[in-house]
């Protein structure tokens, strides 16, 4: 995943990031991650030892990389059903 940035240890202290605190959720489908960001989950969950977390899901959904078939992010997107999809224009993918 390349080393981290050097301003993370300043800013969130070693080890975290800038989602470590956040309370964001990765929706797991059936306890996996989805389609686009099954290779993210996996190579993260190799480098824990082969165990998929909460915490690790949350990383891989956050940092990717994410695998849309080269549509850019959009395959993560899903519509919010509280907003108009005009936020997000027609990529969802």
């Amino acid at each position: 995943f390349g080393p981290p940035l050097g301003h993370y240890a300043t800013k969130y202290g070693e080890d975290h990031s800038y989602h470590s605190n956040s309370q964001a959720v990765a929706v797991l489908q059936n306890g996996e991650c989805a389609d686009p960001l099954k290779e993210s989950c996996a190579a993260r969950a190799a480098a824990n030892g082969g165990v998929l977390t909460k915490k690790i899901a949350r990383a891989a959904y956050l940092e990717g990389p994410v695998q849309c078939g080269g549509a850019g992010f959009w395959c993560r997107v899903i519509q919010d059903p509280w907003r108009p999809s005009v936020y997000i224009g027609d990529g969802l993918g």
